[in-house]
């Protein structure tokens, strides 16, 4: 058989630099971010899927999107102040240059599972982590 569990959702939060006018704020709404130009990660990245997916539900278009292939260099090219981002609350990277700013439609999340055949239930790395997130 098959176990499955769900671990926590993780929250899309807004990313800017600490000197962005935006940096002020203590809840962002998707419009707001998105009149700056918005740096989003590469195709396949679930971040960038979630990100994308609501902003078509919720009827938002984007002054300007940019593609950066990686989670450090949207940190740093937002650290910089090329323009805002997202990121998953449980991914935020330790950046004192950036700001990370909750979005006010909490409904922006994504849901993880562990899945994983029952015969390895006992294994050290799967006991593991259940311990640490189930």
């Amino acid at each position: 058989g098959v176990e499955t569990h769900r671990l926590e959702p993780q929250h899309l939060v807004g990313l800017v630099a600490q000197d962005h006018p935006l940096a002020g704020q203590r809840h962002l709404e998707l419009d707001a971010l998105c009149q700056h130009e918005v740096l989003i990660r590469e195709p396949g990245s679930d971040t960038r899927e979630i990100f994308l997916s609501a902003l078509e539900r919720h009827d938002v278009e984007p002054r300007q999107l940019q593609v950066i292939p990686t989670r450090e260099g949207i940190f740093q090219a937002v650290a910089v102040g090329l323009g805002v981002s997202v990121s998953l609350n449980e991914e935020l990277l330790p950046n004192d240059d950036v700001k990370a700013i909750p979005l006010e439609r909490k409904k922006i999340r994504s849901n993880s599972f562990l899945v994983y055949h029952a015969e390895l239930s006992s294994f050290r790395i799967v006991t593991d982590f259940l311990a640490v997130h189930g």
